[in-house]
């Protein structure tokens, strides 16, 4: 609670005014979403779990679209399954403008992450339910793009890997953006050996690119939120 005081001094008028930019994280859901939308549209403020994973996520995603040589306006065609369902999780779904499998069946939903719920007609054609394992999210979905917040080391096992390899994507993505290393959804090594060296696989831990053999390498992109600072801090001195 004296962070969210400090957060409420900071963010008066009489503080700094209204020139100067408020960036703060590592709240609990509830209070990271209520506190940006109470102040964002009076503030220069910006919260780091919420846009700023948002943000790399975004511009991955675009890079995706490209990688697949499609124009950007077929982004929105793009299928992501996202594992997870905090702050950062739910920056990704408002920015992406998609939903993951949270349906109206579930008890105890945050309501932050409500919005998002999907009614059991909306998935009943691909043969989901509510409390579907994450293999059987991905074989069904299909999705271009697995992307990782769920900050559960191991959680892209062999098998959830190795359904990426039926993606409707000719060039499927993963992104194992927890940090740090320890708690990644997979490795980079697991990722190219067991989805195929055709895959765009980003981090937002450093890995090594990996050997594929023959010559080949397996590039690993970075997915960190730093790389999104220089960018915003740029935007705001223009304001």
């Amino acid at each position: 609670m004296g962070t969210l005081c400090c957060l409420q001094k900071l963010l008066s008028p009489n503080r700094f005014g209204t020139s100067a930019i408020v960036q703060f994280e590592d709240f609990q859901m509830k209070w990271a979403f209520e506190r940006l939308q109470r102040y964002q549209k009076r503030f220069c403020t910006f919260n780091d779990d919420i846009q700023g994973t948002a943000g790399v996520a975004l511009a991955g995603l675009l890079g995706i679209v490209r990688a697949q040589d499609r124009p950007l306006t077929d982004f929105m065609n793009q299928k992501i399954v996202v594992v997870g369902a905090g702050s950062a999780e739910l920056g990704v779904f408002d920015n992406a403008a998609q939903a993951g499998l949270i349906t109206m069946e579930r008890k105890g939903v945050d309501p932050v992450a409500a919005p998002f719920a999907k009614a059991p007609g909306q998935i009943e054609g691909l043969g989901l339910r509510e409390g579907a394992n994450l293999v059987e999210v991905v074989k069904r979905v299909k999705p271009h793009l697995l992307l990782g917040l769920s900050g559960v080391d191991g959680i892209f096992n062999e098998q959830v890997v190795e359904a990426m390899r039926e993606s409707d994507s000719p060039k499927p993505a993963i992104f194992v953006m927890s940090n740090p290393t320890m708690n990644d959804e997979c490795t980079a090594i697991d990722a190219f050996n067991h989805a195929g060296e055709n895959i765009v696989f980003a981090s937002g831990s450093p890995f090594k690119n990996i050997d594929l053999g023959n010559g080949k390498v397996g590039h690993v992109n970075q997915a960190n939120n730093m790389y999104l600072f220089p960018g915003l801090v740029l935007m705001f001195s223009f304001l």
